[in-house]
């Protein structure tokens, strides 16, 4: 018997003994007020309805007495009667309820026959299939990809066939791979929905398939060296979906290059009503993108991002000129122009810059989180010194709404003079990265006292190797913890979050550096007590440890 109609049967089954026991208990409840033998249950109808609840006096009549024992054994057939019914009853019942009971554990013997995750809708699994394919994934391998789920059952293979978003991201570097093929990189393009993407242009006979599907492109990767980027991908036509575009340029070796500029490159995507995010990364001396190219949608543009190396603070002015509604700007520029005249932008938020020069040329009204990573700035004079500290108060006074500053400091202070001396009254995080090994390093943090960042509720400090004067940075650490925890004026406000990282050369105990370090662990450990959220790893980018 097949399991379709097995479980057919039995439900059927399970139908006929409940009706068996409704038929019965019809009987009993349809007429509740009679019995089979036409007795009144009324107690109303009754003669002596008038003594009811009461106790018959000492001196009642006799023949009135051997009324109510008469009557009461007329009763008595009724209540025989209805004892047999409810007997009758009962053991119909037991019996449909042991049936009942039977009938499920068959049903639920033949339910587990499916697994579990068969009874989810299509929505509920392909949801599931997107939360454990890692992105991005290498198209071309079965392992780890979409491929790998549509190999499992024919269910999963329909549902992972149809146009989603978990075929998305893919990671395309063709010429690498072997068993590569162009008809798999075409599934993934035509299952992809948005179509998203991680592509290595040197893969030529699978260009085609990529331009073939750019009406759908919406946030795209694209590798190559700058002068195969022209000669392979050319025209593409309108970009309607595109959203992100990012560009990673880099040399190859015996490659003669043909000095293609960035203007010809960014002119391929200038059909793009939709961009709004752009990430240009070089590691060859491209150029070519001053004057900027008029054609390119920089208007539409809320996100910027660029590593170009032979970029100077006059471009990123520019750049920052052409796009009035960026809200983040990345630049890792580290070359000052000869001559630029200051931008005032009004809706840039954040702000991620390699060199503090380069505020002397901004005025940014509505920033809210500025990111300062100065660890590769040479030794500067006493002239610049002044110059830089300068700019940076000035920078900070017009900010009003600044809020989180970030700090990445270099090997000697004499690099970023101005951070131990700045003060904000807006600025409510503050994160430093201590990295270099100077003892002039240490008064980095002291600029977290009450006096210059009075409205500072988080502090983060990273010190990813021990200096050579890891004491004194531990005890100045402890002590703007200590004063901003316990502060005793109403215009400062309490520190609530601390985040310490320290390397994982650190070893508890065998030396000073390590003893004062866990004075202070015992010390946050009572504040913790008190309120604070204080949190202290070892380890910096993945944290092995947690100390307190």
């Amino acid at each position: 018997m097949a399991l379709s109609d097995l479980l057919g049967v039995t439900i059927s089954t399970m139908k006929l003994a409940k009706s068996q026991a409704s038929q019965e208990l019809l009987k009993i409840t349809c007429c509740p007020n009679f019995c089979p033998c036409s007795f009144n249950f009324d107690g109303d109808s009754s003669p002596f309805h008038a003594q009811l609840g009461k106790c018959i006096a000492f001196d009642t009549p006799t023949p009135e007495r051997h009324g109510i024992l008469e009557y009461v054994r007329n009763i008595e057939p009724a209540v025989a009667s209805c004892r047999d019914r409810v007997s009758r009853l009962t053991a119909v019942l037991a019996d449909a309820q042991s049936q009942l009971d039977s009938l499920e554990e068959l049903r639920r013997a033949h339910i587990k026959l499916f697994p579990p995750i068969h009874m989810l809708p299509a929505e509920v699994l392909l949801k599931i299939f997107e939360l454990a394919v890692e992105k991005p994934y290498n198209f071309s391998l079965i392992k780890n990809s979409p491929w790998c789920l549509g190999h499992v059952c024919r269910l999963w293979r329909q549902i992972t066939s149809v146009p989603s978003s978990l075929w998305s991201s893919a990671y395309c570097r063709p010429s690498y791979y072997h068993g590569y093929s162009g008809e798999m990189l075409a599934t993934v393009f035509e299952r992809s929905l948005p179509l998203v993407f991680d592509y290595d242009m040197e893969g030529e006979s699978t260009i085609d398939i990529l331009k073939r599907h750019s009406l759908r492109w919406q946030d795209v990767t694209l590798s190559s060296h700058p002068d195969l980027f022209i000669q392979q991908l050319g025209e593409v036509g309108p970009l309607p979906l595109l959203t992100t575009v990012v560009l990673n340029f880099t040399d190859w070796a015996g490659f003669r290059p043909k000095k293609c500029t960035l203007a010809q490159i960014l002119h391929v995507f200038q059909s793009a009503p939709k961009l709004q995010s752009l990430n240009l990364k070089s590691s060859s001396s491209l150029e070519g993108l001053t004057p900027l190219p008029p054609a390119f949608p920089w208007h539409q543009l809320t996100h910027l991002e660029h590593s170009l190396l032979s970029s100077t603070f006059l471009l990123d002015c520019q750049l920052l000129l052409h796009c009035p509604h960026l809200q983040s700007y990345i630049t890792h520029t580290r070359k000052e122009p000869g001559s630029s005249d200051a931008v005032a932008h009004l809706k840039l938020k954040f702000l991620d810059i390699k060199h503090v020069a380069l505020l002397r040329y901004l005025q940014c009204t509505s920033l809210t989180e500025l990111k300062i990573d100065t660890g590769s700035i040479d030794y500067v004079d006493d002239e610049e010194v002044e110059g830089y500290t300068s700019s940076f108060r000035t920078f900070l006074a017009n900010s009003p709404m600044l809020t989180s500053i970030s700090v990445r400091a270099p090997s000697s202070r004499r690099a970023c003079p101005f951070i131990p001396t700045f003060t904000s009254p807006t600025i409510q995080s503050m994160k430093l990265d201590i990295t270099g090994n100077h003892e002039d390093l240490v008064p980095l943090v002291a600029s977290a006292t009450p006096f210059l960042v009075p409205h500072m509720t988080y502090l983060e400090c990273t010190s990813s190797r021990f200096l050579a004067n890891t004491a004194l940075l531990v005890q100045t650490l402890f002590t703007v913890i200590q004063s901003r925890w316990r502060v005793e004026r109403r215009e400062v406000a309490k520190l609530q979050s601390v985040r310490l990282f320290f390397g994982r050369n650190y070893r508890a105990g065998g030396d000073e550096d390590s003893d004062e370090l866990g004075r202070m662990i015992d010390s946050l450990r009572l504040f913790k007590e008190e309120g604070l959220d204080v949190v202290v790893f070892q380890g910096v980018d993945k944290p092995n440890r947690r100390l307190l």
